[in-house]
């Protein structure tokens, strides 16, 4: 039931124009139909609905346009869908996808974006994995960073808690009620491994976040880093995401940014929302060790400049200015 505004041909001259009242209300409308769309069966148009809302509290035409556009792109992509796999409860696990633009969103601040979902062992395996999303977030950062590393930083915390959080309500379901209180000192620090022991019936499922920003991994993945960090604020998130790493299993891996699944919650492009709608629709994710990547991507290097190389060896001398 979204409708576009209807903009006149003499309206659209001036897209700085702000928009009237009737034109406001029409826009709210189509923010609170999208942002219950995209929060409950398309994660895809969770970007557009957030630097839609962004546009308050005055709205211009050009804003009115965007919107327009964010309809048109709920209906012709309106076969997307989710599909919820069945994974034994062996097996299942759960990754996140965590991604930060650093000065995208409205008045220069971070855009920020996240997806949660069910996943396999085959995962941490670097095998094919079944991948149904429960949860995903495309919005602002509440905090002003300085660098694209901080707010990489803020963002993946944020998705941590989230699986962590989902991770005892699958202990919960699986195994009945247990005190949260307790959970810290009985779970084992068993890092990547399918099922996480936390007492002899209780069993925690293991947690996997996934990013793109290599700086992050680094730092995360380092011991030693976390001290030399020189920005105070990224040093308290990198130390929460420790923390979290020790109490809950969490094993953070990185991936090219061709394949992070949460670029789409942080920008409004195609190839980002294309790579999600398939993910959604095939209902797979895969991810590679991160040695070998990076040695493939040092070999396109290697030969994109032997190929640059040869096209001047090739070319034909310029002729001599009179």
């Amino acid at each position: 039931h979204l409708r576009p505004i209807n903009l006149t041909k003499d309206r659209l001259k001036n897209k700085e124009a702000l928009a009237s009242e009737k034109e406001v209300a029409a826009l709210r409308a189509i923010n609170g139909a999208a942002n219950w769309i995209s929060s409950q069966s398309r994660p895809d148009l969770a970007v557009q609905t957030s630097f839609s809302q962004q546009c308050f509290p005055d709205p211009k035409v050009y804003d009115l346009v965007f919107a327009n556009q964010l309809v048109h792109r709920a209906k012709q992509n309106s076969d997307v869908e989710i599909t919820i796999q069945s994974i034994p409860w062996n097996d299942i696990g759960i990754a996140f996808h965590s991604d930060a633009a650093f000065g995208n969103a409205k008045g220069h601040r971070t855009q920020a974006g996240y997806i949660a979902a069910f996943v396999d062992k085959n995962l941490s395996e670097n095998q094919p994995s079944k991948w149904s999303p429960f949860a995903w977030k495309s919005f602002k950062l509440p905090r002003v960073v300085a660098s694209t590393l901080a707010g990489e930083a803020q963002c993946f915390t944020t998705a941590s808690a989230v699986a962590e959080w989902m991770s005892l309500l699958l202990a919960e379901a699986n195994h009945g009620s247990f005190d949260l209180r307790t959970k810290e000192q009985v779970q084992s620090h068993a890092v990547g491994q399918v099922q996480l022991k936390c007492r002899d019936d209780i069993s925690m499922v293991s947690i996997v976040g996934i990013t793109d920003c290599k700086s992050l991994y680094d730092h995360v993945s380092s011991l030693s880093s976390v001290s030399k960090c020189e920005d105070k604020r990224v040093a308290i998130d990198l130390a929460i995401l420790r923390q979290c790493m020790k109490n809950s299993g969490l094993q953070i891996r990185w991936c090219p940014s061709e394949l992070m699944l949460a670029d789409a919650l942080t920008k409004d492009q195609f190839d980002p929302n294309e790579l999600l709608r398939t993910a959604l629709q095939i209902g797979e994710y895969q991810l590679n060790k991160e040695a070998t990547i990076l040695a493939v991507r040092k070999d396109q290097r290697a030969a994109r400049e032997a190929q640059k190389r040869r096209r001047n060896d090739n070319s034909p001398p310029k002729a001599a200015k009179k």
